[in-house]
């Protein structure tokens, strides 16, 4: 999903209605998804110069803080959730004072911003009964665990998907730690 490249009001003019939706969205894992996959880019057309890649890269998910640009900003329904701000807060705490220069607490409200205009444009796309397959991961930051599934299943139920389902998919070793962390399917239906 490009999450700011159509906006949600023109989306629904220019789609079809589906049946079924099934993606696996980049995760708030700070990888630069443009890194690789841009011989990809170049050799489907995608791409014919750097500057149609960071076009690319300015509709993008963002779940890389190389991703993240001067003017933005996390929706007002991300910056309203009371679990996503404690997360943000939990990995602000955490790295506060670190010159590194990343923003991973703004990673996270924008990734789920971006989500979140996903989700609404999914919404948008399905036929009433209709069902969208997210394969997500969760994450950990700083040590502090984002449940990516957990959160985009409250987000769905938000923008009025009638049920939802989560199922393991597969446990991820992590370089940072030892402890497993899930990677989900999260279903969805409208």
């Amino acid at each position: 999903c490009l999450a700011s490249s159509i906006e949600t009001k023109d989306f629904e003019k220019i789609i079809n209605k589906v049946d079924l939706i099934i993606t696996s969205p980049p995760y708030p894992n700070d990888l630069e998804y443009t890194r690789q996959t841009r011989l990809e880019m170049y050799l489907l057309g995608f791409a014919e110069k750097m500057e149609d890649v960071q076009k690319i890269k300015k509709t993008m998910v963002k779940g890389s803080t190389k991703l993240i640009y001067n003017n933005d900003k996390p929706i007002p329904e991300i910056l309203e959730n009371k679990r996503i701000q404690k997360i943000a807060k939990e990995i602000y705490n955490k790295t506060n004072g670190k010159n590194w220069g990343f923003d991973y607490p703004l990673m996270v409200q924008m990734y789920f911003s971006d989500m979140y205009k996903c989700l609404k444009n999914y919404y948008l796309t399905l036929v009433k009964g209709g069902t969208a397959v997210l394969v997500v991961g969760d994450q950990t930051i700083q040590g502090v665990l984002v449940p990516v599934a957990e959160i985009l299943e409250d987000l769905s139920k938000e923008i009025g998907y009638e049920k939802t389902i989560i199922e393991l998919h597969r446990k991820r070793r992590s370089t940072g730690h030892e402890v497993p962390i899930p990677e989900e399917n999260l279903i969805i239906t409208k």
